[in-house]
């Protein structure tokens, strides 16, 4: 159980269902104003393999928002970064825009997985 006293995690995605997940356990959050996403290179490397990419784009969102936390002048407290790539026998096929616009693969029915990275900073 989290003290009701902790401060809420800060927030390094863009995403709505990890808000929605944080929301349906009960998790206190706040979001940063700019996460600095755009400031990651999301771009996939040769020869990178999936499991490799979700961690390095998930390990530079966190270091990228911790940046701008602190930049902020917010107190230091926990913050949450991630990433998720959908993936075709090793091929990263992209993200998914949301649950409703999956990428190519998983509309017509092709065996995927979704590969997803969690990274806490404190």
């Amino acid at each position: 159980m989290i003290p009701a006293d902790a401060p809420p995690i800060v927030l390094a995605s863009r995403s709505p269902r990890r808000r929605a997940l944080l929301e349906q356990i009960g998790v206190r959050y706040a979001l940063l104003d700019d996460d600095g996403s755009d400031a990651v290179d999301e771009a996939v490397h040769d020869g990178e393999m999936p499991e490799t990419y979700v961690q390095r784009v998930t390990r530079a969102k966190a270091d990228v928002g911790w940046s701008r936390l602190l930049a902020d002048g917010r107190p230091r407290g926990p913050l949450l970064a991630a990433d998720t790539a959908v993936v075709v026998d090793q091929r990263i096929l992209g993200k998914p825009a949301d649950r409703a616009h999956p990428p190519h693969a998983r509309r017509n029915g092709g065996h995927h997985v979704d590969n997803h990275q969690f990274g806490l900073r404190q």
